[in-house]
């Protein structure tokens, strides 16, 4: 994951900001892949959540 405290991390570089788009829509991507197979192979699970 990129942190912002990272010292070469300018925001108004095109390619970090393209970078962050890209980690958080994979990130996004993940949780929606996880929550998809809790609720295939364990649906009681979900309640927990």
């Amino acid at each position: 994951m990129l942190r912002p405290s990272l010292p070469y991390s300018d925001p108004d570089d095109p390619s970090i900001r393209l970078a962050y788009s890209l980690d958080k829509q994979i990130f996004d991507m993940n949780i929606l892949i996880v929550v998809n197979l809790l609720e295939k192979k364990q649906p009681d699970l979900l309640h927990y959540l």
